[in-house]
């Protein structure tokens, strides 16, 4: 549980930037890195990490909730038929 404390601190939308919400699931299209999707979503890598953890607990992107949430853990864009 512990490894979802960053996705658990992140549930909060305030300060969330459109900007983010819109380029990080689109680099997300199959499973890949997060932080290769952060980098090749053309974003600055700091003001994109916590968009990632907001998206994540808001389940836009997908990760193994069984598994620690890494930069190396892969994620990938929530199908819209969900």
């Amino acid at each position: 549980m512990a490894n979802l404390e960053p996705v658990f601190a992140a549930r909060d939308p305030c300060g969330r930037e459109q900007r983010c919400v819109e380029a990080l699931p689109a680099a997300f299209p199959e499973p890949r890195p997060i932080l290769e999707g952060v980098l090749a979503c053309g974003l600055p890598r700091l003001a994109a990490l916590e968009p990632v953890h907001r998206l994540v607990w808001r389940q836009l992107l997908v990760i193994d909730r069984n598994a620690p949430l890494l930069s190396e853990s892969l994620a990938r864009a929530a199908r819209e038929d969900r």
